[in-house]
Formats: C-alpha cells, sequence, structure tokens
C-alpha cells in the first residue's frame, strides 16, 4: 500500500514480504539509482529478487533517490515481464506480486506538476 500524502508531497509505503524463496545470504545494497525528478528502471541480476528498498526524500525537489536490496536464489528463472504502471500520480494504491512470482525490478518515473511518482 502507497498513500500519498499532498501537504508533506511525499508518500507513506507500507511493504510486506511473503516467504516465497530461499535467500542465500548473497545479498547487497544497489547504489542510489536515480537523481531527483529523475525516471528510473532498475532490475536486480539474474537470480536476485528485490528483498528491501531505501530512500531519502529531498524538500527541494518534493522527491526521493531510491536504492533497493537484492538477495540471490536458485528458485528464480529469468523470466520477468514488465507490468504496466500500477497508480495514478497522488493516489492511495495497493498492489501485490503475484502468486509465485517475486519483485525482481522496479520503474518510475517522476512529474513536477504533481511532485509525485508513477510506479511499474
Amino acid at each position: 500500500m502507497s498513500k500519498h500524502h499532498d501537504f508533506y508531497e511525499d508518500r507513506l509505503w507500507a511493504f510486506s514480504c511473503k516467504p516465497t524463496i530461499n535467500p542465500s545470504g548473497d545479498c547487497f545494497f544497489s547504489s542510489y539509482i536515480n537523481n531527483f525528478d529523475q525516471a528510473f528502471s532498475f532490475a536486480c541480476p539474474p537470480h536476485y529478487a528485490i528483498a528491501g528498498m531505501n530512500s531519502y526524500h529531498s524538500i527541494f525537489y518534493e522527491d526521493r533517490r531510491w536504492q533497493f536490496y537484492c538477495c540471490r536464489s536458485s528458485c528464480i528463472s529469468n523470466n520477468c515481464q514488465w507490468t504496466s504502471h500500477v497508480n495514478w500520480f497522488d493516489e492511495t494504491f495497493f498492489w501485490n506480486v503475484p502468486h509465485h512470482n517475486v519483485l525482481v525490478g522496479a520503474g518510475s518515473y517522476h512529474q513536477d506538476f504533481y511532485d509525485n511518482r508513477r510506479w511499474r
């Protein structure tokens, strides 16, 4: 779940995990993958899944820079596909990774008019 707050021009996120992979302990944080107001498409390396996210907010840009925590698992295939965008600007949205799937990447773009991002 993610909810946008117009006063703060920022999003509140609520994440949960599901026990679908057996991580090997081989995990790492990516570097920050975007600059403020910049679109991005990120994917963990083959056979890795996203196990966490980190970001920090700039009041000047009203945006966030993101990094992702990727963990290796032998049960992840290379048969990946992108979703369409799962939200519109400023809306609260709920999105769950489909059953028997894992999140291996994320993409987003920022629009200054809304001071918000759309995600896929």
